[in-house]
């Protein structure tokens, strides 16, 4: 198994070399008030023209949505550039 810090450094290290100025690691779990939030933003209509959020409202806000990264996942990573 290869190092976790050796792979943050590589992550980083290769989204910078594309031309991303801002990337972010984070675990990949659920917090019990995500549910409640989501809801709310998309109560107050935050979402915009993303009608997909709301569609899928319901197993976005469950922590069992993070399966889909894999059974063994423990973070993510985001990328983005500043504007």
């Amino acid at each position: 198994m290869q190092d976790p810090a050796a792979i943050k450094k590589d992550i980083l290290a290769r989204a910078q070399a594309e031309g991303f100025s801002t990337v972010r690691f984070t675990k990949a779990q659920a917090e019990p008030a995500n549910a409640d939030r989501l809801r709310e933003f998309l109560d107050a209509g935050h979402h915009g023209s993303m009608g997909w959020m709301a569609e899928r409202a319901q197993p976005r806000s469950r922590s069992a949505s993070f399966r889909v990264w894999g059974p063994h996942t423990s973070s993510g990573a985001v990328r983005g550039n500043r504007r």
